[in-house]
């Protein structure tokens, strides 16, 4: 499963943001285990989701948006 950062550009009230691209038949829940949960973790990351295919992913105080589309 390979993933990608895109930083999205943030204005006025609504600061900048990282998506992360990944595999179009990776699922959600799977990306999501695999960045908190797997050998491959990111250590100390925590996820919260906000819909079925959006949440953040939180670590050492700073967010990032994780979105399925």
């Amino acid at each position: 499963m390979g993933l990608a950062p895109v930083w999205i550009t943030g204005h006025g009230t609504r600061p900048c943001r990282l998506a992360w691209d990944f595999d179009p038949e990776a699922h959600h829940d799977q990306v999501v285990a695999w960045l908190t949960r797997s050998e491959a973790r990111i250590p100390g990351a925590r996820y919260n989701p906000r819909t079925p295919n959006t949440g953040m992913l939180e670590l050492d105080g700073f967010r990032t948006l994780l979105i399925s589309t």
